[in-house]
């Protein structure tokens, strides 16, 4: 009885914890909120410059009567998962190859940090030569950020693999499928987790980027348009949309990670793009 009153009381302080960090980011966004929406008659300036909530919901009413809301935040998040699942599964089948063959790694692992340390948006233009203007070039971009960061996280997990579980497993008689699902996945796990984090983001980035380059719908495209007429509704708006992508995915993967049993503060690498 003890034990269960110990554990209610850290549960109730735990949730307790929870709900202050939860009404304190709710207050402080409204408090931004507000700020931004008086800004021009607390400061004196034009809002021009920095726009109001109002008038970007004014503009988002706007896009949405149109058909240009949802087809430009789907299209974006089409070329951002397309381009994720591609580099996601090429980076997790590098990253296994080179950590568990020897001559694979020691041929390919300058290579690999060197890719890391490249900035693949500098292979954009190349990639509107090769797939033209249209979803391919977005799609491009998006995985040739997401499959060095998936290749060296799961390449990185393959080195923290403990050869004597290998070897014993083998002694018993374990096949080289029961190696793997019981000993390499279990150990790159983690790994895995936090290289998909980083993708996640990556991906998004890529799809703006190419974006950027040359569209004709996306959110990205919606800033390039913005930018270009000076309708910081427009920027603001396209801005607000990728900021809610990012807390929605930020939210579902520690939602996931906690289900998953894997630590927030588990392996991280440092990643350029």
């Amino acid at each position: 009885m003890a034990s269960l009153g110990i554990r209610d009381a850290a549960a109730e302080r735990h949730f307790n914890a929870r709900t202050t960090v939860a009404a304190g980011r709710l207050l402080l966004g409204g408090a931004l909120l507000l700020l931004w929406q008086f800004y021009p008659e607390l400061f004196g300036l034009n809002p021009f410059w920095l726009s109001r909530p109002s008038l970007v919901f004014a503009k988002a009413v706007e896009l949405q009567r149109e058909g240009e809301l949802w087809y430009s935040l789907g299209l974006t998040m089409a070329e951002t998962l397309v381009g994720l699942a591609a580099g996601c599964i090429c980076g997790i089948a590098i990253g296994i190859a080179i950590g568990g063959v020897r001559a694979l790694r020691d041929i390919f692992e300058p290579f690999l940090l060197i890719a890391n340390a490249f900035p693949k948006i500098a292979m954009a233009p190349l990639f509107m030569v090769w797939f033209g203007i249209g979803f391919l070039l977005k799609v491009a971009v998006a995985f040739s950020l997401v499959v060095v960061v998936m290749a060296l996280s799961t390449y990185s997990g393959m080195r923290t693999i403990r050869p004597e579980l290998v070897n014993s497993a083998r002694t018993v008689g374990a096949s080289e499928t029961q190696i793997f699902t019981k000993i390499v996945m279990p150990s790159i796990a983690p790994w895995l987790f936090a290289g998909f984090r980083v993708s996640l983001t990556f991906a998004l980035i890529g799809a703006v980027l190419g974006e950027f380059i040359a569209a004709q719908s996306g959110l990205g495209y919606m800033i390039d348009d913005g930018m270009a007429n000076f309708d910081s509704e427009l920027i603001f708006l396209a801005l607000f949309l990728l900021l809610m992508i990012v807390l929605i995915v930020n939210f579902l993967m520690a939602w996931a990670g906690r289900r998953l049993g894997i630590d927030d503060d588990g392996p991280t690498l440092a990643y350029n793009s």
